[in-house]
């Protein structure tokens, strides 16, 4: 498999270059604080959380060796709606 993104000159992207590109992308979209790739892989595992992945998978998709560096990235963990007390509580009323 080859690179996804090419440089101007048809090469591979090196990470200062997709770390550049992010970057003026994210100014050029008006956005008011600094973007960068890692922001994208942040998300991606978020959004695999919320929606509802197993740990280990998505630890495995993040290509993380534990399981709790995978937690780390999820921003809605303090949620008191994902509390299991609050899920068994639904799941009983329901």
């Amino acid at each position: 498999m080859g690179p996804i993104i090419l440089n101007k000159d048809g090469g591979r992207l090196s990470r200062m270059g997709a770390y550049h590109a992010v970057r003026r992308m994210g100014v050029a979209a008006g956005i008011p604080f600094i973007v960068h790739p890692h922001q994208f892989r942040h998300s991606g595992i978020t959004a695999a959380l919320d929606a509802g992945r197993d740990v280990r998978d998505t630890q495995s998709f993040a290509r993380h060796r534990k399981p709790d560096t995978t937690l780390l990235y999820d921003r809605n963990r303090a949620r008191l709606d994902r509390h299991p007390t609050y899920q068994v509580a639904a799941w009983l009323l329901g």
